[in-house]
């Protein structure tokens, strides 16, 4: 799912993936995004888990989040 999402938006946009939410948390602060698009499920916490966590510390960035799951609860 996000290779597909990435090689669709790369053409127009400067892109940046996170394998996991450490790495997503390294590349907010590197790279200073102007949107970030954050998957539900996350390899290492919940995707409203790193938002939650995320979101004070930039509040300045918007985030999107998706997800490939049929009920992400």
């Amino acid at each position: 799912f996000s290779s597909a999402v990435e090689a669709f938006l790369s053409a127009e946009y400067v892109v940046s993936v996170a394998a996991d939410a450490p790495q997503a948390s390294q590349l907010i602060f590197q790279k200073q995004p102007q949107l970030i698009l954050l998957d539900f499920c996350l390899p290492s916490m919940s995707g409203l888990d790193f938002l939650r966590s995320a979101k004070p510390r930039c509040p300045e960035i918007p985030f999107l989040m998706l997800t490939g799951e049929s009920n992400p609860e």
